[in-house]
């Protein structure tokens, strides 16, 4: 069984934090712009009104605030989940390696949203 045919909720195993933040898409040579509904290490939520397949690969590029300075990373991803809503799509999107500093960028923006809570 794919990670496409699986349930949604089997494929989360990290803390995901909700969030409102510009992104950009790369995908064949196309450039669209997205906005990100949540984040984990595993993975990406994000709205868009451009259409993606199951399955594409693709570039994310976005920005999170860290504890001294903004880090922009520029992540590989996979389409694993996509439903409409209000004539827009909303993708979920895996992320099938992070280097060390990707995963600590990452780390320090989830613990950042921790102590806001």
């Amino acid at each position: 069984m794919t990670a496409l045919n699986k349930p949604l909720e089997n494929q989360r195993n990290k803390e995901r934090i909700s969030t409102r933040r510009p992104a950009h898409i790369f995908v064949h040579n196309n450039e669209f712009e997205a906005v990100i509904i949540n984040l984990s290490m595993e993975g990406i939520g994000i709205l868009t009104d451009q259409p993606l397949s199951d399955g594409a690969l693709l570039k994310i590029q976005f920005s999170l605030p860290g504890y001294e300075q903004s880090s922009k990373l520029t992540l590989n991803g996979e389409v694993i989940h996509r439903t409409e809503v209000n004539q827009k799509c909303l993708f979920g999107i895996r992320f099938p390696f992070l280097s060390l500093h990707e995963k600590l960028v990452i780390t320090g923006f989830i613990n950042y949203h921790r102590r806001l809570d």
